[in-house]
């Protein structure tokens, strides 16, 4: 069987060269396989060891163990030592120091590195404001600008309508000439047919006919012009 799996991954069965080679040992069975039910609970005695190789080995474990213990004793014993003397922590004691002073002079670069790059970066921030500020200035001023012209334009139209206006100083002159070039009279009257009479004229004036009806709906006569009223003729 073992000759059959190594001839199928060598590749004979197929006359061509393996491209890998896997390397397949088991003990009894595969270990993804569980323990048989027979073997659950089964208790494996250890395989017995003759007296005289048991004192042998517990011989050179006890010397192993003495030995290993020596060493870490020594080099304990050692350093102890080496960390006392007075050189050493004298030695100890510069190294800190200027350990210590490196970490602080490299703090000190640190910090002055980051208060330039702190300062241009408050430099160009505030110049980005400026500009910002100064372009909504610019916006401000040009929208005030153009209000004030508007505003100054129309006070001019209404400079130039003032002349137009009528006013306590001349509204007899405006009634003057409205008159003179509308003249209207306004000596007329009517009956309940709606005829009118003008004048002193005891008969209505012929062709002209007033609406009794709007008027009387109207519950009053229109106190304008006579424009305004309905002649039928």
């Amino acid at each position: 069987m073992s000759q059959i799996l190594r001839n199928c991954i060598n590749g004979k069965f197929l006359d061509l060269p393996a491209v890998f080679t896997i390397c397949v040992r088991y003990a009894t069975k595969p270990r993804w396989v569980p323990v048989a039910k027979t073997k659950q609970f089964r208790v494996s005695m250890p395989k017995p060891v003759p007296p005289a190789e048991d004192v042998e080995i517990r011989r050179l474990y006890n010397n192993y163990r003495a030995q290993l213990r020596a060493t870490i004793e020594e080099i304990k014993r050692s350093y102890r030592a080496s960390a006392t003397a007075e050189d050493v922590v004298l030695q100890r004691e510069k190294d800190t120091e200027a350990a210590w002073e490196e970490c602080m002079r490299i703090n000190d670069d640190w910090n002055a590195q980051l208060a330039l790059e702190r300062e241009k970066r408050d430099k160009e921030t505030l110049e980005r404001r400026i500009e910002y500020a100064e372009r909504v200035m610019e916006k401000e001023d040009a929208k005030k600008k153009a209000l004030q012209a508007q505003v100054d334009q129309l006070i001019r139209e209404q400079q130039e309508l003032s002349k137009t206006f009528i006013t306590k100083e001349n509204i007899d002159a405006h009634i003057q000439k409205i008159l003179d070039e509308e003249p209207h009279s306004f000596l007329w009257a009517i009956d309940f047919r709606g005829r009118v009479y003008e004048g002193y004229n005891k008969a209505p004036t012929p062709g002209k006919r007033l609406s009794v009806h709007r008027l009387v709906a109207a519950n009053s006569i229109p106190e304008s012009s006579e424009n305004e009223v309905q002649v039928e003729s």
